[in-house]
């Protein structure tokens, strides 16, 4: 997991707006839709996880990469305080000590 930009430093909330932006799956090493649904589980009750709109502006997006390329890294179309590049499964695992 690579955390490429924030805004803030605020503690995580248990109602965080949180944006999902996939990488176009050219070269996946690993099932980036299962790592999400784990991730998603994991998440106290009333964030929201959604991809992203270009209207909104996030508290957090993850940026979700099938490999080491990590293709959408810059991808800033949207606004958001905190940017997370996710680049395999374990990343979700990192991150999750981020939203808890």
């Amino acid at each position: 997991m690579q955390k490429i930009f924030s805004a803030t430093e605020e503690s995580c909330r248990a109602d965080m707006e949180i944006g999902v932006k996939y990488c176009g799956g050219c070269n996946p090493n690993y099932d980036r839709k299962k790592a999400l649904d784990k991730f998603i589980s994991r998440l106290s009750a009333g964030n929201s996880v959604e991809p992203v709109k270009t209207e909104k502006t996030y508290d957090k997006i993850l940026l979700i990469c099938g490999c080491e390329r990590s293709c959408i890294r810059d991808f800033r179309k949207v606004q958001a305080n905190e940017y997370f590049v996710l680049t395999n499964a374990d990343d979700f695992d990192r991150i999750g000590t981020v939203f808890s």
